[in-house]
């Protein structure tokens, strides 16, 4: 990491107490800005604690929230949260200069606590309440409320960071525009997710890694699985992951068919280049992305990725050249375009394209040039 300057901002980094998911794009964020700050302080919770744990050199506190399954306690659960992490927000008001929500978008309270006392503030979105869910056909309390807080956010920050101008279009933020910075926080250690053999010497082994969420697509590639497993009579499927249709999926995909698909669970990041390295093709069928993370690792193992061209996926994931784009996300154009992927003789090719591309766009070295660009953005 780059040495520290004095004369470099003291930044506070916020986010929602956030699950096992959310510890790698969080842990990367603190990496860069740590290189880029004089003093550094995160207020997190729930599994990103880790976080703070490795790090021991950081300061900050951890947060808990609990499931809730009734949606009047959750939201008097959320709001007890606001005020929680106000009060931290507060009680560093003097030690810092500037505060980062990472995928705050709906932290409304804590970053107008910031704006009233006269300190920065920047949204980092990785996500938005997701646009393809349609209100008016979901009206529920929860979205709706969500969805003002992250409207009130966008207006109160003083600066917005993307991972791509695309999603500025993706999530409506052309009225915002004026204070959008790019940046990211995504490296990987390359040596760690080594390239492993070519695509095409590999068996045909087709994966999902992620969270079993309705937003991202999940069930769509759950039901294209029997008819893939008759086309490919020697396929075999891994299925990573975990989350709230979990058992949906397995009914998906019927219990005939489940012999030759692997559902190992929730995969710990240590363990990710061990099952990328033999993934022939990874499936990311999502309806709303930001940057994901798994879908750059797979480009540095050498799979192959086969992926809907929603937030910056269509910047690095160019059709036959660096992977594969779906036209949507049904089980029919799943089904066509795994096949198409598959049986391409150009897999070797675009697995190496992908692995350059990869080298040099995600090295550390980037990220922190993308986002002192960005910090120099709100203070100048």
């Amino acid at each position: 990491m780059k040495s520290r300057d004095k004369g470099q901002p003291r930044i506070c980094i916020i986010t929602s107490p956030r699950p096992k998911a959310g510890i790698i794009p969080l842990s990367n964020l603190v990496d860069v800005l740590y290189s880029l700050s004089s003093y550094l302080y995160v207020i997190t919770g729930n599994d990103a604690a880790e976080v703070l744990k490795e790090r021991g050199y950081i300061c900050g506190c951890s947060l808990t929230i609990r499931a809730q399954s009734n949606i009047i306690f959750e939201i008097i659960q959320y709001i007890f949260l606001q005020l929680r992490i106000s009060y931290r927000v507060l009680s560093v008001i003097n030690s810092v200069d500037m505060f980062v929500f990472f995928e705050g978008e709906c932290l409304l309270l804590p970053l107008l606590v910031a704006r009233i006392l006269g300190k920065y503030t920047i949204l980092s979105l990785a996500a938005s309440v997701p646009n393809w869910v349609d209100s008016e056909k979901n009206p529920s309390l929860v979205f709706r409320m969500m969805k003002f807080l992250e409207l009130c956010n966008y207006s109160l920050s003083h600066r917005i960071v993307l991972f791509s101008p695309q999603l500025i279009k993706d999530w409506h933020l052309e009225e915002y525009e004026s204070k959008i910075s790019i940046a990211h926080n995504h490296f990987l250690d390359l040596e760690e997710f080594g390239f492993g053999k070519g695509g095409a010497k590999r068996e045909h082994l087709l994966g999902y890694i992620g969270r079993f969420g309705a937003e991202k697509g999940a069930m769509n590639l759950a039901r294209s699985i029997p008819e893939l497993q008759k086309h490919f009579c020697q396929g075999r499927f891994l299925i990573g992951g975990s989350g709230p249709l979990a058992e949906n999926m397995i009914e998906a995909i019927g219990k005939d068919n489940l012999g030759s698909v692997s559902m190992p669970g929730w995969i710990n990041h240590q363990d990710l280049p061990e099952y990328l390295k033999e993934l022939r093709l990874l499936i990311l069928p999502s309806y709303t992305e930001g940057l994901p993370n798994i879908m750059l690792e797979a480009m540095a193992c050498g799979a192959v990725v086969l992926a809907t061209p929603v937030g910056a996926i269509s910047d690095y994931i160019k059709d036959n050249e660096t992977g594969f784009l779906l036209q949507d996300n049904s089980p029919r154009c799943i089904i066509e375009n795994a096949i198409r992927a598959l049986e391409s003789p150009e897999l070797d090719r675009i697995a190496d394209n992908a692995r350059s591309l990869v080298e040099r766009e995600f090295s550390y070295e980037v990220a922190v040039k993308s986002w002192q660009s960005a910090l120099e953005c709100i203070e100048g």
